[in-house]
């Protein structure tokens, strides 16, 4: 008898190689999606600092080599072009017309007008535990893998459109230790989707069991009243995003706004002026209406859009 794990995936045999790998066995890891835009990621610095705060908290060991990975794949990444057939990067399943390549060179199809451009989309660093330990016990001192891929997509702008929000129908838990870091097991927002199915113009707005708001399911959440706009306190449940903290660090002071985290309700929501969510991939999307309350505040998001064109636009060039 081998002495191989015998390991088979629907019916068939499978190799065994990833049969303990901690993150999909425990979500024993930290993940960040970061947008690239001309092969720049204007943000990568929070991510990074969220990603090694997300590891400290775990206790999941990070090397100079850990850092080094990613460095190089980002630099290398910078220096991609991707050559396309004038098809824009609708989304993943256009990877048949779209290739990348290191060398810069651009082959044209007979049959179409190939252009080359920095590359721009999504990249995706996935920081999990060495394999190891007893069950659910680590290896002392084991260190992080690192995974990382980009994906070429369309994003537009940093304004989205606005949407609806709707409460989900399941609480996320609360677990002070977590956070506000991005940790691998997402089953609290995996189990609100599937609940509560939604329309690509709407979101789903997530409570803790004591009906505290927390975030929505992919984004943070801010109210605006007059010249102040608060966020929730994220002390036991949710992700610190790092688009919010792009916003309080270096937007909302040059727009004269007063910035306060806190414990907020249901009718915080209801009763602002206007209502917002944030993420790094797809930055600002108003709120248009939550239960009977309808929201629009068009001059703010105008110029909140032009101040976060402006920083995104210096962060780029300051990379240069």
């Amino acid at each position: 008898m081998s002495s191989q794990p015998l390991c088979f995936l629907n019916g068939v045999a499978h190799s065994s190689q990833y049969i303990h790998n901690r993150a999909q066995a425990y979500g024993d890891g930290v993940f960040e999606t970061i947008r690239i835009i001309s092969g720049h990621a204007p943000l990568l610095a929070l991510h990074l600092a969220r990603l090694k705060q997300g590891l400290d908290c775990l206790g999941i060991e990070h090397h100079a080599a850990t850092w080094q990975y990613i460095n190089d794949f980002m630099h290398r990444l910078s220096n991609t072009t991707m050559q396309t057939d004038n098809t824009p990067y609708a989304n993943a399943s256009t990877s048949a017309n779209t290739s990348i390549n290191a060398n810069a060179s651009v082959k044209t199809p007979s049959n179409a007008t190939a252009t080359a451009q920095a590359a721009s989309g999504k990249v995706k660093i996935i920081a999990y535990r060495q394999a190891g330990g007893q069950g659910y016990a680590p290896l002392p001192n084991a260190s992080a893998n690192i995974l990382i891929y980009f994906e070429p997509v369309s994003l537009s702008g940093w304004l989205q459109m606005p949407k609806q929000l709707l409460d989900a129908s399941t609480p996320l838990s609360s677990n002070p230790a977590l956070a506000k870091i991005k940790h691998l097991n997402r089953l609290d927002y995996v189990l609100a989707a599937h609940r509560t199915p939604t329309q690509p113009n709407q979101a789903l707005l997530l409570y803790n069991a004591q009906h505290t708001v927390i975030e929505s399911l992919h984004h943070n959440i801010f109210m605006l009243n007059g010249d102040t706009v608060t966020t929730p306190v994220l002390t036991d449940a949710g992700v610190e995003g790092v688009f919010k903290q792009f916003l309080l660090g270096s937007v909302f002071g040059d727009l004269a706004l007063q910035t306060q985290e806190k414990n907020m309700t249901e009718s915080d929501v209801i009763n602002a002026d206007a209502v917002f969510l944030t993420n790094a991939l797809t930055g600002v999307t108003p709120v248009l209406s939550y239960k009977n309350r309808r929201f629009s505040n068009n001059d703010f998001y105008e110029n909140l859009h032009k101040k976060i064109q402006k920083k995104i636009l210096t962060q780029i060039k300051n990379k240069f």
